[in-house]
């Protein structure tokens, strides 16, 4: 496994975060694996150890891996992660249409879902979210916030 510098005009903890994901998703770094130290990632990368630090928490957050205090940070068993969208999909328009594509289905699956498993405080946020969708001009920050409340 070989790390190479990262650009300095990019955010740097999420490209270091996505240049370890994609080698844990693409099977060069295992589940249970141990991650390289901070310091051994700063030097190879050059960049700080706080740079690193928040790149790891990235994908804490995303479930790629798991830290343990004074231990290291290990690459978690596949059934243990979220979906990982790579910031690079999101500009590519092929890799975007698929993911869109991929959404129609599991959004359908999840308001069938939600409308077998519903409470009535469920109906009553979902009133209140479309009454604020409804109220809102689309677009706007407002319109987004009350969309995004709505699908929530």
């Amino acid at each position: 496994m070989e790390f190479g510098h990262i650009r300095r005009t990019e955010h740097l903890p999420a490209r270091i975060a996505d240049q370890i994901g994609r080698d844990i998703t693409e099977g060069r770094m295992r589940p249970g694996e141990k991650l390289p130290t901070e310091h051994f990632l700063a030097k190879a990368l050059g960049v700080s150890r706080s740079v690193v630090r928040e790149a790891i928490a990235q994908l804490r957050n995303e479930g790629l891996v798991e830290t343990r205090q004074g231990v290291g940070a290990f690459v978690t068993e596949p059934q243990a992660r979220t979906i990982r969208i790579e910031q690079d999909d999101l500009a590519n328009r092929q890799s975007f249409r698929d993911l869109f594509q991929l959404r129609v289905p599991l959004e359908i699956e999840a308001a069938g879902l939600a409308a077998l498993h519903h409470t009535a405080s469920d109906l009553a946020r979902i009133d209140e979210a479309l009454a604020s969708m409804n109220g809102a001009q689309k677009w706007t920050a407002e319109g987004i916030v009350a969309d995004l409340a709505f699908h929530r």
